[in-house]
């Protein structure tokens, strides 16, 4: 239980938490009303697109201030 604690406090974790429920939903509500499955999905990836690119961004370079700078201590004798 400690463990899923941990993993909540990721903002990456979360938002893809919450955009795979509203794509979950959406789709169950486009079988429900008998849309074209092909145009459902295709627009649902073209929404996603924005969350896989901050994700991207946020793997390459987080936002959060906590990361330590590097110090004489912390960098490799050359």
């Amino acid at each position: 239980m400690g463990t899923f604690r941990g993993m909540t406090k990721s903002k990456r974790f979360r938002l893809t938490i919450i955009v795979l429920a509203a794509n979950f939903a959406i789709f169950m509500y486009g079988i429900y009303k008998g849309a074209d499955l092909s145009a459902l999905g295709t627009g649902l990836s073209l929404l996603n697109t924005p969350l896989y690119a901050y994700i991207l961004g946020e793997s390459y370079r987080p936002s959060s201030k906590s990361i330590p700078a590097k110090t004489e201590d912390t960098d490799p004798i050359v």
